[in-house]
């Protein structure tokens, strides 16, 4: 149990780093999450646990992916190319299937239906 509440307390705590990293106060965020902000903030303090429907909501809003919240555990590959003129649209369809692949995991990891 107190696993759980010190996880809950770390997503807790990355959820205000990003939202304060974006300029967003309490009140204004909990509003465009549908959220009441004393909600918000239990979650925030690691008081109330954060289902994966709402971090994908937050994660929209903040314009991150879902392992934005989560440590990295697993090393980075960086792709090197030669710079050539398909380089940006490639370099977006890297990123999007990359990001695709990260919450289709944590999705996994945290239980429920992916085609969701």
């Amino acid at each position: 149990m107190e696993m759980e509440m010190e996880a809950r307390k770390r997503l807790g705590s990355r959820l205000r780093t990003l939202r304060e990293g974006e300029g967003y106060k309490l009140a204004e965020f909990s509003e465009r999450l549908g959220i009441d902000p004393s909600g918000l903030s239990r979650m925030e303090r690691g008081e109330r646990g954060i289902d994966t429907l709402f971090l994908r909501r937050a994660a929209d809003v903040l314009g991150v992916g879902l392992d934005a919240f989560f440590p990295a555990t697993e090393p980075r590959v960086v792709l090197a190319r030669d710079g050539g003129g398909g380089d940006e649209r490639m370099n977006e369809a890297i990123e999007w299937t990359k990001d695709l692949h990260r919450d289709l995991e944590l999705v996994a990891r945290f239980g429920g239906d992916p085609a969701v």
